[in-house]
């Protein structure tokens, strides 16, 4: 009885085992125009939640279980393209993007304007001080020591 039930559960465990079975999808992704390796693009597997970016040399790397996925390699500027691969065992699927070049007739930037900007009359600070105030307020120097002294926070120190 002890021997059947083991039977069964390594069995069962196998099985198990077997249905789990992951393979994975890795290349590198480069520039088509100049074979530079594209470093951040995304790289997923469609209607998954199996996905990366590459390295700084281009690589990528998926784990998924055995099927029929859409690998899909997408890249800012670059053409996105989509893949489907058979996972039945390891592969190495690299990929070369172009770039995606569009052609604009016009451009129009818009924008408000939220606070009036006078730029013909720069805002500096400016102190205006009379000769009297000078030369009240000017420093002597009496027997090694200040009688009067006033810095710009204005206190007075004697």
């Amino acid at each position: 009885m002890m021997k059947t039930t083991l039977s069964v559960c390594f069995l069962f465990l196998s099985m198990l085992m077997y249905s789990q079975e992951n393979f994975s999808v890795s290349g590198t992704i480069k520039d088509f125009s100049n074979g530079e390796s594209i470093f951040g693009a995304s790289v997923y597997l469609e209607n998954t939640n199996n996905g990366t970016i590459t390295n700084a040399y281009g690589f990528y790397s998926i784990s998924a279980p055995k099927g029929t996925y859409n690998l899909v390699v997408s890249y800012l500027g670059y053409v996105t393209i989509t893949k489907e691969i058979q996972l039945t065992k390891n592969q190495n699927v690299s990929f070369e993007l172009e770039e995606d070049t569009t052609t604009l007739d016009e451009v129009v930037i818009m924008a408000e304007e939220s606070e009036k900007a006078n730029i013909r009359d720069p805002q500096m600070s400016v102190s205006v001080i009379k000769s009297e105030t000078i030369k009240k307020n000017t420093c002597s120097f009496r027997g090694g020591r200040f009688s009067q002294v006033y810095s710009n926070a204005t206190r007075s120190y004697k």
